[in-house]
């Protein structure tokens, strides 16, 4: 009973951590162009270029769903479509080059051409890497496989790997790589995790502690991003809500003391706040002058959130100020 407890555990966090994820590569055209640059050795413009997140998910001949984490296409006319596959591993697998190569067999079959020269089909492999997050001492600096054909012939398969434990906040800014920036809280796990089997929970406090500061001071740095127009507007936002997520993942997960996520989420929203730009304020400030003068004339709430974009939360508690 208690293994199908933890088990249910860790498809929960599991989830959460695909939710995390995901939020993290929903981010505007300028970030996400710029992050495969820094993460490829390319160099699109992201005004030149469209880039589409792909399907991920298919179904193989045994109909056995097989999902990959990320494909992202960058489409930069006439040029024929560049297609990137990102794939995230916490733990070691020696299968990597297997599963990889699967997945761009899977995706290059769903993108097949029927070329008009000889009508023959043509498959379009996409770039591949797979970021290991966690440190293991026999992750290699690629995976390879050796595809060897009937009459004898081989081809060689690699896919190079990115050591994320290895990067520090200058490198992943330097490198434009702004969704990978909260993951340096998860570096912390494997740490917790074994503190957690040793019974030492002095050292686990203390390591949750750190793991705050890491968020605090990663939020500081994407402010400094906001600030100088690196990183904007709901991108912006959607990194600090993934580095409170990923905090809170890890301090309910360990048993921390549950103040410190209330603290680390005032950090965020006021360092949030202090970036919006006056101008914002400005308009936000209108907005609401506008609606209590539209309830001190009694105009119905409908009307006050058509005209100012407020929702109707944000004007019962302006009217509920306006009667105290």
């Amino acid at each position: 009973m208690p293994e199908q407890t933890e088990n249910k555990q860790d498809r929960r966090e599991n989830v959460k951590l695909d939710e995390i994820m995901r939020l993290l590569f929903d981010m505007s055209k300028e970030t996400l162009v710029n992050m495969l640059n820094g993460l490829f050795g390319e160099a699109f413009d992201p005004a030149a270029v469209e880039i589409t997140k792909e399907n991920a998910k298919f179904v193989n001949e045994q109909l056995e769903i097989i999902e990959g984490d990320l494909f992202l296409r960058i489409a930069s006319p006439p040029v024929r479509p560049y297609l990137f596959h990102i794939e995230f591993q916490t733990g070691e697998d020696k299968t990597m080059a297997i599963r990889v190569l699967r997945y761009d067999l899977s995706k290059a079959n769903e993108n097949q051409n029927l070329a008009s020269v000889n009508d023959e089909i043509v498959l379009y492999m996409p770039r591949s890497l797979v970021i290991h997050v966690e440190a293991h001492d026999s992750i290699p600096n690629e995976y390879k496989a050796v595809i060897v054909f009937a009459d004898g012939d081989k081809k060689e398969f690699t896919v190079p790997v990115l050591k994320y434990w290895e990067l520090t906040d200058e490198y992943l800014i330097k490198h434009n790589l702004f969704p990978l920036l909260p993951l340096q809280i998860f570096l912390l796990r494997a740490e917790l995790d074994r503190l957690t089997k040793d019974n030492n929970d002095r050292a686990k406090q203390a390591a949750i502690l750190r793991a705050r500061d890491i968020a605090e001071r990663i939020a500081k740095e994407a402010a400094e991003l906001n600030k100088s127009g690196r990183l904007i507007g709901e991108d912006f936002k959607k990194v600090l809500s993934a580095i409170a997520n990923l905090f809170i993942h890890l301090n309910n997960r360990y048993k921390g003391d549950e103040n410190l996520n209330e603290g680390v989420k005032t950090v965020l929203v006021e360092l949030d706040f202090s970036t919006a730009t006056a101008t914002e304020r400005g308009e936000q400030q209108a907005k609401v002058k506008m609606a209590e003068k539209m309830l001190l004339s009694k105009e119905p709430i409908d009307k006050i959130i058509e005209y100012t974009g407020l929702t109707e939360k944000k004007i019962r508690s302006i009217k509920k100020q306006i009667k105290l």
